[in-house]
């Protein structure tokens, strides 16, 4: 590891000063397995820069400060996309899901790995739904990201709709992948960003691309001192622990100034090891409790689906400790079973 004393090559914190470029709109895509997020800035010359993150989006107004969605769409049978985020998982979705025969899309990044990369990690995929390609999948989604991002644009920007007009045939758009794709799944990733409409085709080099664990260390040079640990020689290890895979990669830093420029140590790792597989083991804890208990098969559904709901959003975030029990909300007051360690509708599970 090179010394990390001294700052005088320190890398440069990003997004700090007036912009001296021309002027422009920038929109950072993120679509992860599990969850999803679009960031921008308008770079305006001799203005401070500033990057906005874009929140409340439809289903979770109410949840402020939200800036991730599920990277979820439904399909009715036709092929069409009805639902996508967080409204896919409201109760109203899902009632029209089983009143109308919808199919859910999700998790369907998994099936863009390269083809080494799924056998090398054993990634088990969930199948997309019959009729539905990969690329439509993408497609719909990404246009439901631009169509929100330029919602939020124009509601949160001081002349946010003169200003997307005039800037968005020259918007630049930055899309972040795992560290194990390269060429075939970049162009996959332009091919459906035109498609959504985010740049045309003449002008399809404003799509451009970086690795989610280099996203990574610059995101925490911008809100941390990690730049000022950086120098020439320095080798770090970032970790991207997501909702589905977890992934590692070892970097050296071959220049810190006057820009950041990082090479693989050690080429990066995919593990089908994410949270969902923590909810995943919840679920079967909590289902396996129920039918102990003799209880109706709906009250057991109906149950085992709330309990995971509370888990994911209460317990599973607070954990620390293995010997400390936790409660989850599985129904209303009205239900309790000692032999089961529910009261008051809340079941007891060990850490």
């Amino acid at each position: 590891m090179a010394s990390l004393t001294g700052s005088i090559n320190a890398v440069p914190k990003p997004f700090h000063g007036a912009w001296e470029g021309e002027s422009k709109i920038i929109v950072g895509i993120d679509i992860g397995t599990t969850q999803s997020g679009v960031a921008f800035a308008f770079l305006q010359k001799g203005v401070d820069q500033t990057v906005h993150r874009v929140i409340q989006w439809p289903g979770q107004e109410a949840q402020n400060q939200q800036s991730k969605i599920p990277t979820l769409v439904w399909y009715d049978p036709s092929g069409n996309a009805v639902s996508f985020g967080a409204e896919a998982l409201s109760h109203q979705a899902k009632e029209s899901a089983e009143d109308n025969n919808w199919r859910l899309a999700k998790h369907f990044k998994l099936h863009l790995h390269p083809n080494d990369m799924k056998v090398k990690h054993n990634l088990k995929l969930d199948p997309l739904p019959d009729g539905v390609s990969l690329r439509q999948i993408y497609t719909d989604f990404l246009k439901y990201l631009f169509e929100h991002t330029q919602s939020f644009f124009e509601d949160r920007i001081v002349d946010g709709s003169l200003i997307w007009k005039n800037y968005q045939s020259k918007m630049e758009v930055v899309i972040a992948h795992p560290n194990g794709w390269g060429i075939r799944e970049q162009t996959f990733l332009r091919a459906v960003a035109m498609d959504a409409g985010f740049t045309s085709t003449s002008s399809s080099h404003r799509i451009r691309f970086v690795t989610e664990a280099e996203a990574s260390v610059h995101f925490c040079i911008y809100h941390t001192n990690l730049g000022s640990r950086l120098q020439l020689g320095t080798k770090l290890a970032v970790c991207d622990a997501g909702g589905s895979t977890v992934n590692t990669t070892v970097y050296n830093v071959v220049a810190a100034r006057p820009m950041l420029k990082l090479e693989e140590a050690r080429a990066s790792d995919c593990v089908q090891a994410g949270a969902i597989f923590v909810d995943a083991a919840a679920e079967k804890y909590i289902q396996s409790a129920l039918a102990s208990a003799s209880l109706d098969q709906e009250d057991i559904q109906d149950y085992t689906a709330r309990g995971v709901k509370d888990f994911e959003s209460v317990a599973k975030r607070n954990f620390r400790d293995a010997t400390e029990d936790k409660m989850i909300e599985i129904t209303g007051p009205h239900f309790s079973n000692t032999a089961i360690r529910t009261r008051r509708g809340r079941m007891t599970i060990p850490g």
